[in-house]
Order: structure tokens, then sequence, then C-alpha cells
């Protein structure tokens, strides 16, 4: 989905890197979803907490769509057809940022890089700087 601040489960992108690798769901062993509830989780509720009224229509909005995200298991299930119980995939939450950074780094053809990451408020950072060397982002 190209909506902005859309923060429910990306079943269009997975779908999407399903088909361009020309593999199916029960081919793949692990998933990575780009965001991270639990990361700067302080410095989110800090923010909003001083900020009341300014982010108040954010928040509800991120978090509605939060909500509709019930578990990833139960959200491939609905999507994808297939029962929550029988996804044998392990499921990876990947700060957003450094979901950036692997994506750029890891299909590049260097074997080592600075990585830059310059977006939106992901994961509540905008910016984040690594050095890819091999199969590893230090960051």
């Amino acid at each position: 989905r190209r909506v902005k601040h859309w923060a429910g489960f990306p079943s269009m992108a997975i779908a999407f890197c399903l088909k361009e690798a020309c593999v199916s769901l029960e081919e793949v062993d692990h998933i990575a979803i780009g965001r991270d509830p639990k990361a700067k989780y302080l410095r989110k509720l800090f923010f909003f907490a001083s900020r009341p009224f300014e982010t108040a229509q954010h928040a509800f909005e991120r978090f509605s769509n939060q909500q509709q995200v019930a578990s990833l298991e139960q959200e491939f299930a609905k999507h994808f057809g297939i029962s929550a119980s029988a996804l044998k995939q392990k499921i990876h939450q990947v700060e957003h940022h450094r979901s950036h950074l692997a994506s750029a780094f890891f299909a590049s053809p260097f074997e080592e890089a600075a990585v830059l990451s310059i977006d939106g408020s992901g994961d509540f950072s905008t910016t984040m700087l690594a050095i890819g060397r091999g199969n590893q982002l230090d960051v």
C-alpha cells in the first residue's frame, strides 16, 4: 500500500516479493517485517505525552492501523489463505531503518559500503547510518 503513515500488515509487499522471486510462501524459511513495535518505545511515549493535542490525530491513526494487525501469524493466515498454526516460517520484526539499510546494501554489488537511510519517522527515527561489510551491517 502506498499510503502515508500506513502501519498495517504489508500483505501487498510480501505478495510482490514472492511473485518477483517466483517462490511460494511454503518455500520461504524466514520473513522480515520492517517495523519493530518495541523500537524506541520510551522515546515514543515521552513524545506523545508531551504533545497531547498536536499529535493526537496522528497517534490515533497509527494506533488504529496497528490494532487492525492482530498477530503476524493471524495476518498471514488472513491474507494468504493458510492456517496460522501451519505457518512454519520464522518471522523477524526489524527496526524500520535497519530494513531499509539491509535492502539497499544486500541487493547492491558492493562487498563494503557506507549505507544511509533517510526517511519519515519509521520506528521513531528519521535517519540511520551503517557500514556494510560482507553479510554484516554495523549501525
